[in-house]
């Protein structure tokens, strides 16, 4: 088997690769993927980065979005989508998988047409609570189609759909990881963990500045911002603000731009707290690893799909959600003490909800029968 594997989620698409390579070394992959995560700022994506690291070739692909706000951007990215197709055919004619493997995202939707014009057998693999627009698409296309979560089934046909849930990153896993060389410090403090995601997220960013001289009081913070692009530096900004704090606080607040998976192993391993986004993989994450969380879901994704995860993880008694409308420094600051006192009934709370899925064993019998 050659496998193809795109998409717009990085982390399922990652944990499925750690699978083949550890449990099945005999298929080849080929992945297709960005450079840039936002291509108008030039806002680097983390994906050539991190197949490189698995000795997987890297294909730089790119396609028009299949909505955006301005009548002349949603003309603009149609002609480029279009455009595309042909170029994904010569790609699938040069690289010759026997399957293609999609995680949703538009860049998956040229791949798909064109696998589907040349008879290769299409997965894909939706992460949400609800059904992508790129994989609404993908699914007329795909024999079959993989789903985490059985609400999705409603907008899918049942005949070629099957739950599996959501891969998680096998490196994430290993508890006998070492604390990341950056971290410089003697843990000596309740960890709490900010991240808004690869991307990183201006409001948590700028709402984080505003409290870091109360926060480093009591915790030990460490902060993923996201990559700089043409508009922000996140890291350049943040590590600016850090010498107004007292030089203890210092010592106490540690921004990144990027997490890598074994550091972000420790982080899951020792954390007490997360403020983050609630993107699928990440919310998936949080509960596999029992950690309580402040969610801000972003009020803009599709279907208020990051909304749907949030809920679902307060239901298990593991997140307190704060709208981004409602946040500021003063209800952050508020919300984290709140939850201080209660961590560890929270912690017992979210491993009575887990539940454990063969997922990536599941999704390799599928493409199996695809």
């Amino acid at each position: 088997m050659k496998l193809l594997i795109t998409g717009g989620h990085l982390t399922p698409a990652l944990a499925f690769i750690d699978y083949l390579q550890l449990n099945h070394p005999e298929v080849s992959i080929v992945f297709v993927g960005r450079l840039y995560a936002r291509k108008r700022s030039k806002q680097p994506a983390h994906e050539k980065e991190e197949v490189d690291k698995r000795s997987i070739p890297f294909i730089a692909f790119d396609s028009g979005k299949l909505v955006t706000a301005h009548p002349f951007f949603q003309l603009f990215h149609l002609i480029l989508f279009v455009v595309t197709i042909p170029k994904a055919i010569r790609l699938l004619l040069q690289t010759k998988p026997t399957h293609v493997l999609t995680f949703g995202g538009y860049l998956g939707v040229p791949l798909a047409i064109a696998a589907w014009m040349l008879r290769i057998p299409i997965v894909t693999h939706e992460q949400t609570r609800g059904f992508g627009l790129a994989n609404r698409f993908i699914s007329f296309f795909a024999k079959k189609i993989a789903l985490a979560h059985s609400s999705s089934m409603k907008f899918v046909d049942l005949t070629k759909s099957i739950v599996v849930g959501n891969p998680i990153r096998l490196g994430l896993k290993q508890k006998e990881t070492d604390k990341p060389i950056w971290l410089s410090t003697k843990v000596d403090r309740p960890i709490l963990y900010i991240t808004g995601g690869s991307q990183g997220s201006e409001i948590i960013n700028t709402t984080t500045i505003q409290i870091l001289d109360i926060i480093t009081k009591q915790w030990l913070v460490i902060h993923q911002c996201g990559s700089a692009s043409n508009e922000r530096n996140y890291l350049e900004e943040l590590s600016r603000e850090t010498t107004h704090l007292a030089p203890s606080a210092q010592k106490r607040y540690f921004v990144r731009e990027w997490i890598s998976d074994k550091e972000l192993a420790w982080i899951y391993h020792h954390a007490d707290l997360v403020i983050s986004r609630a993107g699928a993989n990440t919310v998936e994450e949080l509960i596999q690893f029992g950690l309580p969380s402040i969610l801000i879901p972003l009020p803009f994704a599709h279907q208020d799909e990051q909304m749907q995860n949030a809920v679902a993880m307060k239901k298990i008694g593991g997140a307190i959600i704060i709208e981004q409308k409602q946040l500021s420094p003063e209800l952050l600051l508020q919300t984290i003490s709140q939850l201080k006192n209660q961590l560890g009934k929270i912690k017992v709370s979210i491993r009575n909800n887990q539940k454990t899925t063969n997922t990536c064993e599941l999704l390799f019998k599928l493409i199996n029968n695809a």
